[in-house]
Formats: structure tokens, sequence, C-alpha cells
């Protein structure tokens, strides 16, 4: 017998949701599922992640079936709220170098808050921020209105490490002029990107 749950709380458009089937599988993982959301079909797992992009009730419709035997639920939403539409941009490289982020908000908000990944936060609206290692950071910016609905994005800041400088003088215990040494170059790169560029002085 199919079934499943609708999301407790408020329903806003701009961000995920997920319904998850308790349809009970006892078909050796023959049971095939088909969501459907106003009659489109949406997706084909046991349960469905739908970001839902228009206000007002939404029909959900669950069809199990086996070779042979199809059941299916049909059930509604409570009508859907207005969620803001939250995106962002940024740019920067390397650690210890300044990264820009730039937010892009639809629709009025109470209030937003930055989180880069690192154990850092920011309230302002496009803040500067410097990665103190190199890897790979989910930076994430999430948006409230005044109804309660919230949307978050999120995506990965991938941040350089800086090369390790070092160099090794090979020569006589005491250089003279005129007296040849060789510097030997040693710098390595943590995140093991080749060195390209290098400068003497």
């Amino acid at each position: 017998v199919a079934e499943f749950t609708i999301p407790a709380g408020l329903l806003c458009t701009n961000k995920a949701f997920q319904f998850s089937s308790t349809t009970e599988d006892i078909y050796d993982g023959k049971l095939s599922y088909r969501w459907y959301v106003d009659n489109t079909e949406a997706g084909s797992g046991r349960d469905l992640k739908y970001i839902f992009s228009a206000t007002g009730p939404k029909e959900i419709r669950l069809e199990t079936s086996i070779p042979g035997c199809a059941d299916e639920i049909v059930k509604t939403t409570p009508a859907l709220e207005s969620g803001p539409l939250v995106d962002f941009s940024f740019t920067g490289t390397c650690e210890d170098e300044s990264f820009s982020f730039a937010s892009n908000i639809l629709g009025p908000v109470e209030a937003h808050i930055w989180d880069f990944g690192d154990g850092q936060t920011s309230l302002s609206g496009n803040p500067q921020h410097d990665f103190h290692e190199g890897g790979e950071y989910m930076v994430s910016l999430s948006a409230t209105n005044a109804i309660g609905c919230e949307t978050t994005v999120s995506t990965i800041a991938e941040v350089h490490s800086l090369p390790l400088v070092d160099f090794v003088a090979e020569g006589p215990p005491n250089a003279c002029t005129s007296t040849q040494t060789f510097f030997g170059n040693q710098t390595k790169n943590p995140d093991g990107r080749e060195v390209t560029d290098w400068l003497w002085e």
C-alpha cells in the first residue's frame, strides 16, 4: 500500500522539502516509485526532495508498483508561502587573502547570515573573509522573511594554499666575491599544485 508523509511546519517556495515514503517494501528491492507534483512527474526515488517555485496548495501523488501490481496515494499540501530567492557570488583564490562575497536576495527579508564553513559567520550584506588554511569550504547564505520562510543556498569555495618558500645555498663555507655559489630552490606547494613562477633577489 502506497503511503508517504508531508513535511511538518511552514512550507515555502525556494526551499527544498523532503516527502518521505513510508510504503512497506517486502519485495526484495523490486518495488518502484514515481512521484508527481500537480500531475507533473517529479522523481523516481523512494523519497522525493522538491523545491517549489509557486505559492498555494500542491497535489502530491506517489505511485508504487511491482510487476503486475500497482497502488497510488494522493495528498494535498497546505498552501505554500512565498520564500526569499537567494543566491550569491564570490571572488578569491588563496589562503590569507580576502575573499569578497556578494549576496543576491530577491524579496523582502528580516534577517540573513553567512556561514563560511570554517567556524566563522557574518551578518554583513557583502562581506570580506580570509581563510587561513587551504582546502574546500562549504559557504552558505541564509535569509528569512517576515513570515518565517527561510532559504539557504550553499556552494564550495576552493581555497589554494600558499607555496612554502625555501632554498639552500651550496658553496664554500665563507662565500667570497667572484666565487660561485649555487642556490637550490626547495619550494613546495601543500595542495600539490605546480609552482610556475619564481623571483630571486
